[in-house]
């Protein structure tokens, strides 16, 4: 498995601050390091790919939530206050489940 010019300039500098300029005393390749660094931003980036599909999907709600009611009737007041109040009420909870999942991402892994 080769490693991309960003994991192996990281790698480098990696290196260099454990052993100098030189790697004098190193007996780990650069191109160990350079993969487990790779693997690394693999797994960011699918991350990140997660994150805009969960974004993407909750988005498709909060549109569909908010178009009127496909039906042709007009419905009563009542009736069309109760459902607005029931999409409100799932625009809001579905907001407050993607601010708890963006939450969680952002708290440091130390916690």
């Amino acid at each position: 498995m080769s490693s991309g010019p960003i994991a192996s300039a990281v790698a480098e500098e990696v290196l260099r601050h454990i052993y100098g300029d030189d790697l004098a005393g190193c007996k780990v390749s650069l191109d160990e390091i350079a993969q487990i660094i790779e693997e690394g931003l693999k797994h960011d980036k699918n991350h990140q790919r997660e994150l805009v599909e969960m974004y993407e999907t909750a988005m498709e709600a909060v549109d569909l939530l908010s178009r009127p009611p496909q039906n042709p009737e007009i419905p009563k007041p009542e009736q069309l206050r109760s459902m607005l109040s029931d999409r409100l009420d799932s625009i809001q909870q579905l907001a407050r489940k993607v601010m708890d999942t963006t939450g969680r991402l952002r708290k440091p892994a130390t916690e």
